[in-house]
């Protein structure tokens, strides 16, 4: 588009990046990144690596920030990444995960014609085969209503790998939540921003790619995913829909008894949890409630998937209820 290539990308987006012990996927997501047309500053914030990740970084690629952490630090990483930038708009990536030609403009455009949008979810195409994430299949059938003017559909979640945020919203609901930094971080900022009355929406049409690196410890982020839905359900939800989603989780867990760490650890840090809890509006904790209806009416279909493994590779991503 004329009014994209008319873009300086460099003042108006920044790339965000969170990695740790990934020194060669990291390297080619900035060797794919850079390879694009458009020039804009990337900010890599690498979570207390020990294989030499941010010196790799500095070598290969001297015009990336790079803040290396001393903690792990988990999603809170892309926080910081944020509170650096200067450019009104972030588009995040993982260190497996780097967005395709046009998708920068493109969403760009999206945000100055629709004020009140704060997330764009990418369309997503996984590996060589470049077969659509399961997740932005959710996400484009979504049955949100959208109340305010968007480009697509309304959702509240998308994949951490792969969405573009307005800045200025983003930092009005302080980004990810401290408290659930890894496994399902998106669908509390999600809400967050709904409840201040932004706009979250999906783009088929603003495309990146995802190499999912290998992830060695899935027991252990199925536990956490666990714990983090609870946790979620008690810092927003009312209390009837807080012990329903519980419910669930502990039926899970049962199901599932390699994951039941995930519910002591819930009940273990409970009460500082509840110290923070703000009930979400009427309105968003209905839009909740009919992602949660259209999950049930799901599993009538296919009743080998139990409520906490529907779409795992959604839910590990909070992208629906």
């Amino acid at each position: 588009m004329e009014a994209s290539q008319k873009l300086d990308l460099s003042q108006e987006i920044t790339v965000v990046i969170i990695t740790r012990d990934r020194a060669d996927s990291i390297t080619r997501v900035l060797a794919e990144l850079r390879a694009l047309p458009e020039k804009f500053p990337i900010i890599v914030i690498d979570n207390a690596s020990r294989d030499g990740t941010a010196r790799t970084i500095r070598a290969n690629f001297p015009e990336v920030q790079v803040i290396a952490l001393r903690k792990n630090r988990g999603a809170i990483g892309r926080n910081i990444g944020v509170k650096e930038a200067k450019t009104p708009y972030i588009a995040f990536c993982d260190d497996d995960s780097w967005w395709g030609p046009s998708a920068m403009p493109r969403a760009i455009e999206c945000f100055k014609k629709y004020p009140k949008v704060a997330i764009i979810a990418g369309e997503i195409l996984v590996n060589k085969e470049e077969k659509l994430d399961p997740c932005c299949a959710l996400l484009a059938k979504s049955p949100l209503p959208r109340r305010v003017a968007m480009p697509g559909p309304a959702i509240l979640g998308f994949i951490g790998c792969g969405v573009f945020a307005r800045r200025s919203a983003f930092e009005e609901v302080g980004g990810y939540n401290k408290w659930i930094s890894f496994s399902g971080e998106e669908k509390i900022l999600a809400v967050e921003l709904a409840s201040r009355g932004w706009g979250l929406t999906y783009a088929s049409d603003v495309v990146g790619y995802h190499y999912p690196y290998p992830y060695r410890k899935m027991v252990r982020r199925y536990q956490m995913g666990l714990r983090n839905r609870i946790w979620f359900a008690w810092l927003r939800r009312p209390v009837r829909s807080a012990i329903w989603a519980s419910w669930q989780e502990v039926k899970m867990s049962l199901r599932r008894p390699t994951w039941s760490w995930g519910l002591i650890e819930s009940l273990w840090k409970m009460p500082i949890i509840l110290r923070h809890r703000k009930v979400v509006p009427s309105e968003v904790e209905e839009d909740l409630k009919m992602l949660e209806g259209r999950g049930r009416r799901a599993l009538k279909l296919k009743k080998s998937v139990s409520v906490g493994e529907l779409s795992v590779a959604a839910r590990k991503r909070g992208t629906v209820a």
